[in-house]
């Protein structure tokens, strides 16, 4: 797990080292300052302007972005 203030967004695929899932974006939800997203499966939070400086829109395809240090281990139960 990572918590979604950790994850960043990317129009490409990451080259510095970065964990990064593709995906369409959807579930664009304002929340203040702040907007919470799915990248595929991964629900992000980023500041707004950061959101659409990018331009991200519903179908648009991005990456989900994580430091390997940011991963938690969870226990399914």
């Amino acid at each position: 797990a990572v918590y979604p203030w950790e994850v960043g967004i990317a129009l490409r695929a990451p080259a510095d080292g970065l964990n990064g899932l593709p995906g369409p974006v959807h579930g664009l939800a304002p929340e203040g300052s702040r907007v919470r997203l799915r990248i595929g499966e991964v629900v992000v939070e980023r500041p707004a302007e950061e959101v659409e400086r990018l331009g991200l829109e519903p179908g648009t395809t991005a990456w989900a972005t994580f430091a390997p240090e940011d991963v938690r281990i969870v226990a399914l139960e």
